[in-house]
């Protein structure tokens, strides 16, 4: 894996593109150390490693896969509670669109560009339109009949009577889609992904909406269901076969960008969510059952060296803030605890 983040191959770019090489190859490396909440004073304190990851999803194999279960943990209570809720003729779809070679265009850009647009789609050809270019597109998509501007009296109330009927919608009303930005295998293309709740709409309409947008006319959607949040929630780019030059253009594209979005009855928190994070199992002490909390770092040499604690001329402050009324412990000297193993 090193050979992928060497900081000179990456020709020293940027300081923030070597600090990310060097987590993307200590991931899983380093430990950190964790101490149990004893619940009587004056009892003995455990210890416990855990691994210390870089949390870079959209290039570290690793993290994309704890990133990707914990999105669909977020979004598939959601995406279930409002299938239930969901009016009539309102289904899941699977809609897929990408951007076509664009000259030299690199993948910060692809991806800048393809993000917005992939958004306005959604809410022209879903959801209600917002600006005026989305109205613009959504009048030379389905224009005004003529029947509509004679009992209207002029094309401009038409159109005004036109937006009253789309905002009063049911069916656009309770529109809701998660949405992702990938890079694709071949080539580097940009395209996203969203699982949509919503009304039918012609793969031709959507295709004429996306070239209108984009210039691009790469759209493909089909029927899905709740188990397809895993394909919309997977991984930013395939991990084969990546060169380190991609790799940091893959991250300088998604440094402080969203790559995973909400819209309409996706968005915020419901029941089921608020149930399942409270089902979610807890790092606990395996001895005495009491919570963990981590309360330093045990670099990869040290753990190299059999060591399983932090010496004790080692100083290191705690980095983590525990729990409101809970404070990390020391009552029991660290040579005195029990050296543990990973307990993985």
């Amino acid at each position: 894996m090193e050979e992928y983040v060497i900081p000179a191959r990456l020709n020293q770019e940027a300081d923030a593109l070597q600090r990310a090489a060097k987590q993307y190859v200590e991931c899983g490396r380093n430990f950190l150390y964790h101490e149990c909440q004893p619940a009587a004073q004056g009892a003995p304190v455990h210890s416990q490693l855990t691994p210390r990851y870089c949390t870079l999803a959209t290039i570290c194999p690793e993290c994309a896969a704890r990133e990707s279960g914990r999105l669909q943990r977020r979004y598939q209570p959601r995406i279930a509670t409002a299938l239930v809720k969901a009016p009539n003729g309102a289904k899941l779809r699977f809609v897929t669109a990408g951007l076509r070679p664009f000259g030299t265009e690199a993948p910060t850009d692809a991806l800048a560009r393809c993000l917005p647009a992939f958004k306005s789609l959604l809410k022209i050809c879903y959801a209600v339109p917002v600006t005026a270019q989305e109205w613009a597109i959504y009048f030379q998509l389905w224009p005004v009949s003529g029947w509509e501007v004679a009992d209207a009296g002029s094309k401009a109330k038409a159109r005004k009577e036109r937006r009253r009927r789309v905002r009063a919608d049911r069916l656009r009303q309770g529109f809701g889609a998660v949405l992702s930005a990938e890079f694709g295998e071949q080539g580097m293309k940009a395209h996203c992904h969203a699982l949509v709740l919503g009304r039918y709409v012609k793969q031709a309409d959507l295709s004429r909406c996306w070239k209108l947008l984009t210039g691009s006319f790469i759209v493909h959607v089909e029927a899905a269901d709740l188990g397809d949040t895993r394909e919309v929630l997977k991984y930013a780019v395939k991990f084969s076969n990546r060169t380190p030059e991609q790799l940091a253009s893959i991250y300088r594209a998604t440094c402080g960008r969203r790559r995973v979005e909400a819209l309409g009855c996706f968005r915020g928190v419901c029941e089921l969510e608020f149930c399942a994070y409270a089902l979610r199992d807890r790092l606990t002490c395996e001895q005495c059952g009491s919570p963990l909390h981590p309360v330093g770092m045990l670099p990869h040499w040290m753990h190299s060296m059999g060591l399983r604690a932090p010496p004790n001329d080692r100083p290191y402050r705690f980095r983590f803030l525990a729990p409101a009324g809970i404070t990390p412990t020391t009552s029991t000297p660290r040579a005195e605890r029990p050296q543990l193993g990973l307990g993985l």
